[in-house]
């Protein structure tokens, strides 16, 4: 079965680029020029998940460098440049070649350039007698970040703001139709069109209208096999399911318990890049000094990161501390060979080879065995982080009481135990806490929303911070309907098992990494994958995709209904009514993509549902505008409250 991979996809496009958008055999026969990429900053946060210095080098990228920087000129190399279509930019592209900086410039859009500004290229190189410098001008339509296979974001700042507060109308279209050329970007790069489906009165329905039109547009001028669906005849046509964030906002407000989700929420992430302060090796215990290390997670380059970034913290830990003792056996048996790893002598095979015959099978060992060293030091410097937050605000605490909620079964005298409890996490932690209380309990008195938020510490929030995401909240129709409480989960019975979620190794009062590895014994990991549930947004895609085939006109799954949902298809013409025939029968595959932002853990709760063999049968692509930790997105809901963004 063919693979829908955005990150594949758009790294294939880049790569082509590179090679001056030519055909694979006219590839191989650039090979041997040597090039400049000059990129703008989001350009270059496209490339960097994608491709490392030493692969840009292997296509001939001498040298990458950003296009509003000073530069020499280099009039015997050709450039590539890749930018987003601004005027900036081509006033800048116009002067580069006015001075004649390479021999050659190959333009590459992120988007499609507008045609005032094509022709503002144009006569701006005409009249520097330049023209001839520019050897071809390309719309790429990659504008959008591909994090993993199956996971992308737009990176558009502020979105949940941007899309529920107060701007003009031409604000709103300008905005819309950024989100539009990026979800466009995502169809074309995959080579598939898909059927679209949306939740009606919702920033998703105008949004689809103008993807919708998009889609038709570009079909009727391009040639048949040459754009979207050209490209990937083994595929079946994805549907495309559209959600606003207001569907859902408790998700964004959860504390997550998986290594990813919580490395996202608990650390500094970006563009598949952590920061992690890791205390440096012999130091004293009272002047220990600790240095800022940044590590690359990509699952490509990563085994550990690649199995286990979907699993539960203990589950995580267990496996890192098997590798660990896999590492120390085989250590020992070099040792006990004369082979230490720790010398330079190790890489000498063939001193190696002297010593005896029969290390002749380790020799080619211990490079991979260092290597293999060198990434379990790195997840276990990442998660004693995590355990270092974990255990100073208590976390296994909150993450419980959550779920509780979710699960219909906390109290509120719980979550105000936790509220006034100034042992137990920050204020920050608490505020979220409060939010799942707000948005699971449908039904609420004055006097208890009162008496909640008189027990919520404010120290050291900001100044009016929990007011204002209060007052937001309090407003929303989402809100005050309950229709946002349709929670991450299935309604339950019983509440979690704290066991379940692998918390014991907290509670025992644990002190470093190398204790949560003793609650393996615990049998933990078995009881939380029987207790993961699925999320609302998950549900949604689930009964979007039976498409009826398990009921009538696309019934109700587990309480989601989207028999009412709206269905747009870019291939199909309309009738007279403006219907669309619709397809009938189940889909394989699905691109969900949520405006107002998305977390790592809905992502992880759509591919656990994905894999689970319950029903999809394909894969699941997730988007969002961008995707937020629990205390970046409450900072949008304060700034709707009122609250001064910081």
């Amino acid at each position: 079965m063919a693979e829908l991979s955005v990150r594949e996809s758009q790294k294939a496009a880049i790569i082509r680029m590179l090679h001056f958008n030519t055909s694979a055999e006219d590839s191989e026969r650039n090979e041997g020029i040597w090039k400049v990429l000059v990129y703008d900053k989001a350009c270059s946060d496209i490339i960097s998940p994608l491709l490392r210095v030493g692969e840009l080098r292997t296509h001939g990228v001498t040298l990458h460098i950003a296009m509003d920087g000073e530069r020499d000129a280099i009039p015997d190399v050709p450039a590539v440049y890749f930018v987003q279509p601004t005027q900036e930019a081509v006033d800048r592209i116009a002067a580069d070649c006015a001075k004649g900086l390479y021999s050659a410039f190959h333009l590459n859009f992120s988007t499609a350039l507008p045609a005032p500004l094509l022709e503002r290229l144009a006569h701006a190189a005409v009249k520097s007698n330049a023209a001839s410098r520019i050897a071809r001008v390309h719309d790429q339509h990659i504008h959008f970040v591909s994090l993993e296979d199956r996971l992308f974001s737009l990176r558009l700042p502020r979105s949940y703001c941007r899309f529920n507060g107060r701007s003009s109308e031409a604000e709103s279209v300008a905005l819309m139709d950024t989100v539009v050329e990026g979800l466009f970007s995502v169809i074309v790069t995959l080579g598939v069109v898909p059927v679209i489906r949306c939740r009606r009165s919702t920033s998703a329905e105008m949004i689809a209208e103008r993807l919708d039109q998009r889609l038709r547009e570009h079909l009727l001028n391009t040639v048949p096999g040459a754009a979207a669906g050209g490209g990937r005849g083994a595929v079946q046509r994805p549907l495309l399911v559209l959600v606003d964030r207001n569907e859902d906002l408790s998700v964004m407000a959860h504390h997550p318990w998986t290594y990813q989700a919580m490395v996202h929420d608990l650390l500094p992430l970006h563009l598949n890049r952590v920061k992690v302060n890791v205390e440096e090796a012999g130091t004293s215990e009272e002047g220990a000094q600790s240095k800022e290390i940044t590590y690359d997670l990509d699952p490509t380059m990563d085994p550990f990161w690649e199995t286990h970034r979907k699993s539960s913290f203990p589950e995580m830990a267990s496996a890192a501390h098997e590798q660990l003792n896999e590492f120390k056996q085989a250590k020992e048996r070099l040792g006990s060979l004369g082979i230490s790893m720790e010398s330079e002598e190790a890489f000498d095979s063939d001193t190696i080879l002297d010593k005896t015959q029969h290390l002749r099978k380790f020799a080619s060992s211990v490079p991979q065995l260092r290597a293999k060293k060198k990434l379990i030091d790195q997840h276990i410097n990442i998660a004693t982080a995590l355990l270092n937050e974990i255990r100073a605000r208590e976390l296994n605490v909150f993450v419980t009481e959550e779920e509780r909620l979710i699960g219909r079964v906390g109290s509120k005298s719980e979550v105000l135990q936790l509220l006034r409890d100034p042992s137990k996490g920050s204020e920050m932690d608490k505020l979220r806490l409060l939010i799942i209380f707000y948005l699971c309990k449908e039904e609420l008195s004055a006097s208890d929303l009162d008496e909640m938020e008189q027990a919520l510490p404010q120290e050291t929030l900001p100044a009016g911070f929990a007011d204002a995401v209060l007052g937001y909240l309090k407003k929303t129709k989402a809100f005050s309907s309950g229709s946002a409480a349709r929670t991450l989960r299935a309604p339950s019975t019983s509440a979690p098992s704290t066991s379940g979620l692998g918390f014991s190794f907290v509670q025992r009062g644990m002190s470093s990494i190398s204790d949560v590895f003793s609650m393996v014994q615990s049998g933990v990991e078995s009881a939380l994958r029987n207790e993961q549930k699925e999320f609302y947004v998950t549900r949604v895609v689930k009964a979007a995709m039976e498409n009826g085939s398990k009921g009538a006109g696309g019934a109700p799954s587990q309480g989601v209904d989207v028999s009412r949902y709206l269905y747009f298809d870019p291939k199909v013409q309309k009738l007279r009514n403006g219907d669309v025939p619709r397809k009938k029968g189940a889909f394989r595959h699905a691109l969900v993509f949520t405006i107002g932002g998305g977390c790592f853990a809905e992502y992880q709760n759509l591919q656990s549902y994905c894999s689970s063999g319950e029903g999809a049968q394909g894969h699941i692509v997730y988007g969002s505008t961008e995707l937020l930790s629990g205390s970046e997105f409450l900072s949008q809901l304060a700034e709707l409250g009122g609250h001064p963004p910081h």
